[in-house]
């Protein structure tokens, strides 16, 4: 199975990731951000103006890959998937959610939110200063995942990453 956690930066999609896996001891951390440093690297100076910006999201082979390397990974080790990324672009999410559904894994998506001051706050411990790049991104994404597009939703405002760790699996078909 593949566990997909979405969100915010800031609002806690990696420590729930590592929370998970301290309860789904045969699951395996797939982050799509590697995939998305390596893509940055490897393009550097070729990239057409559309693809390139701020956001290595915006480079088109992007999607595809995150889904076959998911999907590669998943075949080959045979172990549940964690999958922490912000996808707030409608179209990056529908791609990627929808290519992970094709390749037959069954794919349980969530959404962490928070308000906005909490993810400022949360940024601020993590070494963020205000105005950065990530507090940026958060002003124009927080509102944005409270769109039932994005459902499931988990509020992380009150919640420990071990406790929303615990409500993902419990709401988990049990296989």
């Amino acid at each position: 199975m593949i566990i997909m956690l979405n969100g915010s930066f800031g609002v806690g999609k990696s420590s729930v990731a590592y929370a998970l896996l301290d309860l789904l001891p045969s699951a395996m951390l797939f982050d799509p951000e590697e995939v998305g440093l390596m893509l940055r690297k490897v393009t550097f100076g070729i990239l057409p103006d559309a693809e390139n910006t701020d956001d290595f999201q915006d480079i088109s082979a992007w999607p595809p890959l995150v889904v076959a390397t998911a999907a590669e990974l998943h075949h080959r080790y045979q172990r549940t998937l964690i999958v922490p990324m912000t996808l707030a672009n409608p179209d990056y999410f529908a791609h990627i959610k929808s290519g992970l559904a094709q390749i037959g894994i069954p794919l349980h998506h969530f959404c962490l939110v928070a308000p906005l001051e909490t993810v400022y706050d949360r940024l601020r411990l993590r070494g963020e200063r205000d105005g950065s790049w990530a507090f940026r991104k958060a002003a124009r994404y927080v509102p944005m995942f409270n769109d039932p597009l994005y459902a499931h939703h988990l509020d992380t405002t009150t919640l420990t990453a071990a406790e929303l760790a615990r409500h993902i699996v419990q709401s988990l078909p049990i296989t």
